[in-house]
């Protein structure tokens, strides 16, 4: 079969979960055969990196952007085609698309797809704001070869958003999530196929928009390359691990909350514990002042971490206005790492809380877990193979590209149908 995936990124070097994902359900379709076009955007410093992947594209056509703050110089285009791109924008936002939205317009990605899309059997749409690089001509007859793949609810992120804001910051959020829901719905009852990671946002897209076919595409782990560890006693104070990239609102929320809102109180309890953040670190000057910031030490992007599994006592997921499932949990579960997480940190996927991983939310609740995985090592030993039994059940690669399969080879169905 010939897949083409639109996306908003390339999918390698593997810094962010949009990135692993796309890398390891590309890499096992085409190991079951599958011939994969792309049609993405590229942040301009990576356009050395296509090199790694190229071999695997049947097409590929990359639209690269600068990142915030880059010279504008980087990417130039023609004037008549920036001013193009610029009145679209504008006339996307005037008709109710929010600014980040009306902002993933770009005319030559929409070009690429629509003499793309007459020769691939599906199409498989990351995100649903990408949904507006779509040719009108592709909700027509060929509308059967489209796949939403909706990596998050983000009207669902973006609801959370306004809930934990304060002052006037809560009005001016809940206009966005007004926008970014009107939007995705109506993206979402576009598609006769929706990919969704958990079973909590099936039932909630099953509600938005029954009348399509709405599969579970779950996140998972390459258990081949995350080898299993069992966690063991260290001598000296914890040592606490938090992966994600803080240009990414969820993340940078979560580290702000726990380096300002959780830290202080372990380290009270606990002297000399520290915090790595692993991830781009853009941005994080805005936490400096906060009560934990002495604690904290920032790594940056990193090509594997497995070494900083294998060095912390505990991953924390302390996050507050995410959707969709980690990839960082199911990662650090395969490792053996221990995981302390929010009860949305975890949300959708298939774990018992004090089985798999623990729960927590107040200071009270980081110091008591903290307390047992440092007092209690076999607990963190049985959590550690529970969990690893668990990634190897649920979450493997191979059997996730294999169910994708499953469903692309498919026609249609019944609505609603798994």
């Amino acid at each position: 079969m010939r897949i083409l995936i639109v996306s908003p990124v390339f999918p390698w070097p593997l810094t962010t979960g949009t990135k692993v994902r796309l890398y390891n359900l590309i890499k096992e379709l085409r190991a079951r055969g599958h011939q994969i076009g792309l049609a993405a955007m590229i942040h301009h410093d990576e356009l050395p990196e296509v090199a790694h992947l190229r071999d695997w594209f049947t097409d590929l056509v990359l639209v690269p952007i600068r990142r915030p703050g880059d010279s504008p110089r980087l990417v130039r285009e023609p004037d008549e085609k920036f001013l193009t791109r610029a009145l679209m924008v504008a006339f996307l936002w005037l008709r109710g698309s929010p600014l980040q939205v009306a902002l993933m317009y770009q005319p030559r990605l929409r070009a690429a797809i629509a003499r793309l899309l007459p020769v691939y059997e599906r199409v498989l749409v990351e995100f649903f704001f990408m949904v507006i690089n779509l040719p009108t001509s592709a909700f027509g007859p060929e509308r059967h070869k489209l796949m939403l793949v909706e990596h998050d609810l983000t009207f669902m992120v973006q609801r959370r958003r306004y809930q934990v804001a304060r002052n006037w910051r809560r009005l001016f959020l809940w206009f966005n999530f007004v926008r970014y829901y009107r939007a995705e719905v109506t993206a979402l009852r576009r598609f006769a196929r929706v990919a969704v990671m958990s079973d909590r946002d099936r039932e909630i897209v099953l509600g938005l928009a029954p009348a399509g076919k709405i599969a579970v595409i779950p996140n998972g782990v390459d258990l081949e390359r995350y080898v299993f560890q069992a966690p063991v006693s260290r001598e000296g104070a914890p040592k606490l691990l938090f992966v994600g990239g803080l240009t990414h609102q969820p993340n940078f929320d979560a580290l702000r909350h726990f380096i300002g809102d959780l830290l202080p109180s372990l380290e009270q309890r606990f002297p000399g514990l520290s915090l790595t953040v692993v991830g781009d670190a853009a941005g994080s000057g805005a936490l400096a002042g906060l009560p934990g910031w002495g604690y904290t030490r920032f790594a940056g992007p990193v090509p594997e971490l497995t070494p900083y599994f294998r060095e912390s006592t505990a991953l924390i997921v302390p996050l507050r206005i995410a959707g969709g499932t980690r990839l960082k949990i199911v990662e650090a579960m395969a490792a053996g790492l221990p995981v302390i997480s929010s009860a949305v940190g975890a949300e959708g996927l298939e774990v018992e809380p004090g089985k798999q991983l623990l729960l927590a939310e107040t200071p009270e609740d980081y110091l008591a877990a903290l307390d047992r995985l440092v007092n209690e090592p076999g607990l963190a030993v049985q959590q550690a193979a529970a969990a690893r039994r668990l990634c190897e059940d649920r979450y493997d690669w191979r059997a996730i590209a294999a169910g994708l399969e499953k469903e692309l080879l498919t026609d249609g169905g019944e609505a609603g149908a798994r």
